[in-house]
């Protein structure tokens, strides 16, 4: 069989993408073609041993990176606070110190 054509299509259903007839296409291959069946069912393995892996927490860079970050370029704000009556801008506001 020519089983590297297929394998878009095995990789999209461990990911849920197929469509009906995609779907029913390949069904119809892997009663044909048990190194597909088998490739389909590592792909299933690593899929669970990767789902129940612990996740690892990542460090919080938003007290790092947000000094970085020249706010009056993402703030409605500017250089003039023009939050009246209030802020709308979120944590994002340039003259959030203002408030």
């Amino acid at each position: 069989m020519h089983c590297e054509s297929w394998r878009g299509a095995l990789s999209a259903e461990l990911d849920g993408e197929l469509g009906p007839a995609e779907r029913a296409a390949l069904v119809r291959h892997l009663g044909e073609c048990a190194a597909c069946v088998a490739w389909l069912e590592q792909g299933r393995r690593i899929g669970r041993r990767l789902a129940l892996r612990p996740v690892e927490s990542a460090p919080d860079l938003h007290a790092r990176l947000l000094p970085l970050v020249d706010l009056r370029t993402i703030c409605g704000c500017g250089d003039t606070c023009r939050c009246e009556p209030e802020c709308t801008c979120g944590d994002l506001c340039a003259c959030r110190s203002t408030h």
